[in-house]
């Protein structure tokens, strides 16, 4: 918690220069600086400094052309050898893992003082006598997967929810009264955890967020029972063979009017006092269910309301106009995790009342 608590500093200490200048900045840009310094520093317990610099890492432009490349030919698993042999379509993937590569083997050579999350990871592959060049691979797939997951995933969210909050001054409000209430209990605004887990109205802020821009918005695939697998109801129903990989897209089911009322419209109530909105509750699963669920889950959690909490008792944000607000909803993307384009917001001091 110290060290996302820092990083959230950081955040607020470099967009200073422009609260200041009463000037706007990339808000896209500025969390997803933000989100990989995170999980580059808990993941293999160095940061990216990209805060620090305001530059995207060299590692971050290899990554997110290495994920349109895979989201492209993901439906065409059987061409990705031929698109690996073509120099032109596959140079910014070999480059990718190259650098991925080197960097697992200069994290093997000198451990961190502190354990981070790839320390687990490092323990198992060295626990096998003899690794394979697959458990090698793996190893190398699950560097890359830390941080590409942990910090896109969080980053398309927070991106997402602060447009709406600024977009929704109202909602906006009431989560500052919800946060401001709390913090003044504490006599400050450095709320722990866990009590910001307990806040419900930022809880519903979040789930929201996540119901109307799933980080993973064409679904997880997954496979049928060897038996196979009958779907919809006894009058109308669909057969699916076993051993057929699956996914249904979450952005389609969460904006089903059969599932919410009011599917594309942000309202956090429908999570507290308006229940009514929500008609099916079991198509909302944003980090999946099962033993196959996102392991991030409860450290996602901690970064967002955290990242909120620290933002919204200090600035106010300013609305973009109504053509910025169509332009930002048209213009998200989805790249395997959800992808906003850029957004430009002008955070103000937020005045004591």
């Amino acid at each position: 918690m110290t060290r996302v608590n820092a990083h959230t500093e950081n955040f607020c200490a470099a967009i200073e220069d422009s609260v200041k200048n009463n000037t706007s900045i990339n808000l896209t840009k500025w969390i997803h600086l933000y989100s990989f310094d995170i999980m580059g520093d808990l993941a293999f317990g160095s940061s990216f400094d990209m805060l620090q610099s305001g530059t995207f890492h060299y590692f971050f432009n290899l990554a997110h052309k290495t994920l349109e490349l895979i989201a492209i030919f993901s439906r065409l698993v059987w061409l990705f050898p031929v698109v690996k042999a073509v120099p032109f379509l596959s140079n910014d993937y070999k480059s990718f893992h190259k650098w991925v590569v080197s960097h697992v083997r200069r994290r093997i050579a000198v451990p961190p003082p502190v354990r981070d999350i790839f320390s687990w990871i490092l323990n198992d592959y060295q626990r096998k006598q003899k690794p394979s060049w697959q458990d090698t691979e793996n190893l190398y797939g699950d560097a890359s997967l830390i941080v590409i997951a942990g910090s896109d995933t969080v980053a398309g969210t927070l991106i997402c929810l602060l447009y709406h909050l600024a977009s929704s001054p109202d909602v906006c409000q009431k989560l500052r009264d919800e946060l401001q209430s709390c913090a003044e209990e504490r006599a400050n605004t450095e709320l722990r955890p866990d009590e910001l887990s307990k806040l419900p109205y930022l809880q519903a802020c979040i789930d929201e967020t996540l119901r109307l821009w799933p980080a993973v918005v064409d679904g997880l695939q997954r496979e049928t029972p060897p038996e196979g697998l009958k779907i919809g109801t006894e009058k109308k129903s669909t057969w699916i063979p076993g051993n057929v990989i699956i996914k249904t897209p979450s952005y389609t089911l969460c904006r089903d009017p059969r599932a919410f009322s009011r599917p594309d419209e942000f309202i956090p109530e429908r999570w507290t006092t308006q229940p009514e909105l929500i008609l099916d509750a079991s198509v909302y699963a944003p980090f999946s269910l099962g033993r196959f669920s996102c392991v991030g889950k409860r450290l996602a959690m901690m970064m967002m309301r955290r990242f909120i909490s620290s933002i919204i008792l200090r600035y106010e944000l300013e609305s973009p106009c109504k053509s910025a607000q169509d332009a930002f909803e048209r213009q998200v993307k989805e790249y395997f995790t959800l992808t906003p384009p850029d957004l430009e917001i002008r955070f103000i001091k937020e005045q004591k009342r």
